[in-house]
């Protein structure tokens, strides 16, 4: 039995099991098993009012648990398979266990572009529950050892994938009308969405009076163990730097991590929560972050530096 066989009859008997996404690794369980999406939120410490991502293959599988409109569904068309999830009603008689959806009448939906999720998505012929393969709060896994050391022990089985190619959770988006709410920031940006909508709106900034409607709203969230720092004005040799590009690198950095000496954005975003890991485990007092351009995926980027540094 090879591990996708063995992953599927695993997923099958309402058990978990990590595997690779294109964006992050994930925790994974039958959509529609209560005991086994309730697997998820024990091994995770994640609070029963934050939903999850139901991870479906298709757009045909997804319209069997969400109602879309016209606009949706053409978004869906255009950018799944792909690091897009989009939040629709519920449909009447849908079977995703309530767990997965936090009691909510809208479901999270997304259609994954790699191939080991797919396949087994495809094979057991159901959505998989699947946040990424973390500890709630904490910094997101985009290698098989971030995984190994969020659960130490209590690792389910885990089908290595090798490095998450875009390294950065979904897009989230909500449409209302003609216009669409992005929830989370993504590599798939508002200037992509705009040609879909007569508007697009970004997320509140008011983050507090935010009602957590999709995963990745919390205000602190893919946070290292070690405070991060933006301005230099404490910085010391008992530090590590995250740098993008080759200029304003402090000299006496105990311990830096490059994102893209070229200053490529796809290239940081990839890399980002690699090098978050890496200095996290590294010998030193903080983590102070290069600034990077609020733009593309940069906004993202910036979008989870944010909450990883909220106290």
């Amino acid at each position: 039995m090879n591990d996708i066989d063995y992953a599927c009859d695993l997923l099958k008997k309402g058990e978990i099991i990590c595997l690779p996404t294109e964006t992050v690794y994930g925790l994974a369980a039958d959509a529609t098993q209560d005991h086994a999406v309730k697997k998820i939120y024990a091994l995770k410490g994640r609070p029963d009012f934050n939903p999850l991502i139901s991870h479906v293959s298709s757009l045909e599988m997804a319209e069997q648990y969400g109602i879309f409109s016209p606009i949706s569904r053409k978004i869906c068309k255009s950018f799944w398979p792909g690091p897009l999830t989009i939040v629709v009603p519920k449909q009447k008689n849908c079977k995703i266990s309530p767990i997965v959806t936090a009691n909510l009448n809208t479901i999270a939906l997304r259609s994954p572009d790699h191939p080991i999720i797919s396949e087994i998505i495809t094979r057991i012929d159901t959505p998989l529950a699947a946040p990424s393969a973390n500890i709630s709060g904490t910094l997101s896994p985009t290698d098989i050892s971030h995984v190994q050391d969020a659960f130490g022990d209590n690792t389910p089985f885990i089908i290595d994938g090798g490095p998450c190619q875009i390294g950065l959770e979904s897009t989230i988006i909500q449409v209302i009308g003609d216009n669409i709410h992005i929830l989370r920031h993504g590599v798939i940006t508002e200037t992509d969405l705009k040609p879909f909508a007569n508007h697009v709106f970004l997320p509140s900034k008011d983050t507090e009076k935010t009602e957590i409607i999709a995963p990745g709203q919390l205000l602190r969230h893919y946070a290292p163990q070690k405070s991060l720092y933006f301005d230099l004005d404490n910085f010391t040799k008992d530090d590590g730097f995250l740098a993008f590009g080759t200029s304003n690198i402090p000299q006496n950095a105990k311990s830096i991590y490059q994102l893209s000496e070229t200053q490529d954005l796809n290239e940081a975003a990839s890399k980002l929560f690699s090098g978050l890991h890496m200095l996290d485990h590294c010998p030193i007092r903080h983590i102070f972050i290069a600034p990077i351009p609020y733009s593309g995926p940069g906004i993202a980027i910036n979008d989870r530096l944010k909450r990883a540094s909220y106290k």
